[in-house]
């Protein structure tokens, strides 16, 4: 960088342009900083509540998003609670996968928001608890972008506009509906402004500021590591962006930036080396990569095709049906005038360092989730990209590339503001309009889709009545629909029970025979058959498939049978019913045969 230009980020100072001089604009002295910060963050939840309003009509029975994976995510919430009241490591269970267990740590654990809820989850339940964790994540997401570019630029408004963007774009609209952990993405601008601190302002101790970086690490660890792991992919490529950007300053910065990084690593590694080490040196460790390459990474067409989570609906001349992966994984819109504005706002706002900053940073990160090679219209070109380095990496390769847009959202949002803020400077005022106007068009364009998808969740009685209760706390029930993965009603079912009983199913990951990772139980002739049964398939009982079955129910220790509401429920009841040689009891929804371990079966 050139000599007299700051190098402070946080500033966002006014550079020479072409045409006169802009000022920018005065500060707003009619509110406080803090009670305007507080303003914003009720409009956000607001939004979000009003976002999510169809949930939030039914907030006990009405779930955010699908059936698939919020369940998964209703048991979590509801695991840590029910693990530390009863005096359990949180981080490993036997209610799933009975009696091998499952390392949570290789699993979407939410130890911190599931305390947090706790409250919440136990007196309206995992359905509402889920709910309200979807909604705060959009709310304190949003705001803490807003926090994050309130110190960068001049405008309170620019800010308010850059929480929207980062809040409520395509990466968070799209997750919103599944993948209720990858949107507890509050941190990641708090760690911006922490790394900002420390690598460029340096106005505070070295200490100090360190402590506060390693708090924010593990505070993250705590409430999902996927974005811990992604983070530090975005802070890496992040500081090697700096440096190039401003080599001659790295030696006065780099030893205040040392000791600020070593007190962060004082306070982060002694407090999450426990968790690691029990993660990777624990029981039940899960090796290799457990999704396949190439495939959950953006489309090149994603970034001017919006998808079905958008307002402006599916469009541009590819089809999303095509690309790889799923629709969750298609986060990367930004379309065609925010790219233009831009590009624009990049061109004319250059002699900016924050705004060369973010754009080079948005770019790399950008190539990035394109993952090892370009996808066009959902075919791979082959053409070799940099991510095929990171892939490589151990653990690192566990890494989904398209999830790398929740940082490129959060640049294009800081990008977004500093141009807002260069517009609400200019003189006349005549001269603002048209430049509002297209943000405020772009902005509208990146908008969520309205009504946002919703579940309706029939819980049977049985699961929160006093049905339960005859199960002996703590024994293994068979419960029907077998779950491999999917469907996801049986861990929902567990939950709403209060852990009331175990399972040998689930959705987890956890090794396989062959020690690979795989999603679920190991395969069984118990699971196999009863998979066939509510895929519509006639399952004959012949004396083997007798004996097996009553071998792996001995095995799990089964004591009860519990068949709910599922598909071919009917076939799923006359099979039990053959291979016990009794007819069920039905209670509060379910079917129920007891004491199945206190009997022999008969043919």
């Amino acid at each position: 960088m050139e000599r007299g230009v700051t190098t402070d980020l946080m500033l966002a100072e006014t550079a020479p342009e072409e045409e006169a001089p802009s000022t920018p604009a005065a500060p707003v002295t009619g509110r406080s900083p803090r009670r305007a910060a507080a303003a914003a963050l009720a409009v956000y939840a607001l939004l979000a509540v009003a976002l999510f309003a169809g949930a939030w009509r039914s907030p006990t029975r009405t779930s955010v998003g699908g059936t698939l994976d919020p369940p998964l995510h209703m048991w979590f919430l509801r695991w840590t609670p029910w693990a530390l009241s009863h005096g359990h490591l949180p981080f490993f269970t036997h209610h799933l996968n009975f009696p091998v267990g499952v390392n949570l740590l290789w699993n979407t654990f939410l130890p911190l928001p599931a305390i947090v809820l706790w409250p919440v989850t136990v007196s309206l339940g995992p359905i509402a608890a889920l709910n309200t964790f979807v909604t705060l994540n959009v709310a304190l997401s949003a705001w803490s972008a807003y926090l994050l570019v309130r110190s960068l630029v001049t405008s309170r408004a620019a800010a308010f506009v850059a929480g929207l963007v980062y809040g409520f774009g395509p990466y968070m609209a799209a997750h919103s509906a599944e993948h209720s952990n990858l949107t507890a993405a509050f941190v990641p601008p708090l760690l911006f402004l922490a790394l900002a601190e420390i690598l460029v302002r340096q106005r505070r101790s070295a200490r100090r500021s360190g402590v506060a970086l390693g708090l924010l690490l593990l505070c993250q660890l705590l409430i999902t590591e996927e974005l811990l792991a992604t983070e530090a992919i975005a802070g890496v490529v992040g500081v090697a962006v700096l440096i190039v950007l401003h080599r001659r300053e790295v030696a006065a910065r780099a030893r205040h930036a040392l000791r600020s990084l070593g007190w962060s690593a004082g306070v982060f590694l002694p407090l999450a080396a426990p968790l690691l080490l029990y993660q990777f040196f624990g029981p039940r460790p899960v090796h290799g990569v457990i999704q396949p390459p190439n495939v959950f990474v953006s489309d090149l067409a994603n970034f001017v095709s919006p998808t079905g989570f958008q307002a402006v609906g599916p469009g541009g001349p590819w089809s999303v049906r095509h690309w790889t992966g799923n629709p969750l994984e298609h986060t990367a819109y930004l379309g065609v005038p925010l790219l233009a504005l831009l590009i624009y706002a990049a061109a004319k706002l250059w002699a900016r360092p924050l705004v060369r900053f973010c754009t080079i940073l948005g770019a790399s990160l950008a190539v990035l989730s394109l993952g090892a090679h370009l996808h066009v219209g959902g075919r791979d070109t082959h053409i070799p990209l940099p991510w095929g380095w990171f892939e490589r990496l151990p653990v690192v390769a566990n890494i989904l590339p398209a999830r790398l847009t929740l940082y490129v959202d959060l640049l294009v949002a800081v990008l977004l503001a500093v141009f807002v803020d260069h517009l609400l400077g200019r003189r006349p005022r005549g001269r603002r309009v048209p430049g509002l106007i297209a943000v405020a068009a772009v902005v509208l364009s990146l908008a969520p889709v309205v009504p946002y998808p919703t579940a309706r969740i029939d819980l049977p009685r049985f699961f929160t009545g006093e049905g339960v209760r005859r199960i002996r706390e703590g024994s293994v029930v068979l419960v029907a629909p077998w779950q491999q993965l999917y469907p996801s009603a049986p861990m929902l079912w567990q939950a709403a029970s209060g852990m009331r009983y175990r399972m040998a199913q689930g959705y987890f990951i956890a090794p396989g025979r062959d020690g690979k990772p795989m999603y679920g139980a190991t395969f069984s002739r118990l699971s196999f058959t009863m998979l066939r049964i509510q895929g519509g398939n006639e399952v004959e009982m012949t004396d083997a498939v007798r004996a097996d079955i009553q071998r792996d129910l001995r095995a799990i220790d089964v004591s009860s049978i519990v068949v709910g509401p599922m598909d071919h429920q009917d076939k799923m009841l006359q099979f039990f019913a053959s291979l016990l040689g009794r007819d069920p009891e039905p209670v509060d929804g379910v079917y129920v045969w007891w004491n199945v371990g206190a009997e022999p079966s008969r043919p």
